[in-house]
């Protein structure tokens, strides 16, 4: 079930239940993420599916079927752009919200995504995957957010398989700690 709280200030301040949503199947597998402009909730549920929900009353508005469940978060960018973190067998891909419906922009043949997505107002993203096939051996992925074409790969970690996140600076430094490996720095 997905909770809505309510901060209510003044001289009483205190949080409120907004809404519930009890429509994600098998629970949550990830953290909701909000649209720019704050309309929409974002969020997967633990039977393969990405579904966007009202943000002012839960109240859902699509569900798309990814075909696996994703390992975390998914990333939203300000033109719409959800980028799902993958999981150990699926390849990196791209949704776009498209009012009633999700449909997808790309699917990568070279990689899995193993992260949360770090997308920027450029429209490139930053995902730490594995090259497709592989289950370990993690790089840093520039992608067109746009068309999902690899613009370039760095090399992180050859014997871990996924990330705890990824953050990205003001000024375009990208951070990405590791499960087993460390804690890795990008300049822009």
């Amino acid at each position: 079930k997905l909770v809505a709280m309510r901060y209510v200030g003044g001289a009483n301040p205190r949080v409120e239940p907004l809404w519930e949503n009890a429509t994600l199947e098998g629970g949550s597998a990830s953290s909701p993420d909000i649209s720019i402009d704050g309309r929409r909730l974002y969020v997967n549920d633990a039977a393969n599916h990405v579904l966007a929900l009202d943000a002012a009353t839960g109240r859902e508005i699509w569900r798309y079927d990814l075909g696996f469940t994703p390992l975390g978060s998914l990333s939203t960018a300000s033109d719409g752009t959800l980028i799902p973190t993958g999981s150990l067998d699926a390849a990196a891909l791209a949704l776009r919200d498209a009012g009633d419906h999700a449909e997808r922009v790309w699917t990568s043949s070279e990689f899995g995504s193993r992260s949360i997505a770090v997308q920027s107002a450029n429209r490139l993203a930053y995902v730490v995957g594995t090259a497709s096939g592989t289950l370990v051996g993690l790089s840093l992925y520039v992608v067109d957010a746009r068309t999902g074409a690899v613009l370039d790969r760095e090399p992180i970690a050859a014997a871990d398989a996924a990330t705890v996140g990824s953050s990205m600076s003001r000024s375009g430094l990208l951070v990405v700690p590791t499960l087993l490996d460390g804690l890795y720095g990008f300049a822009p």
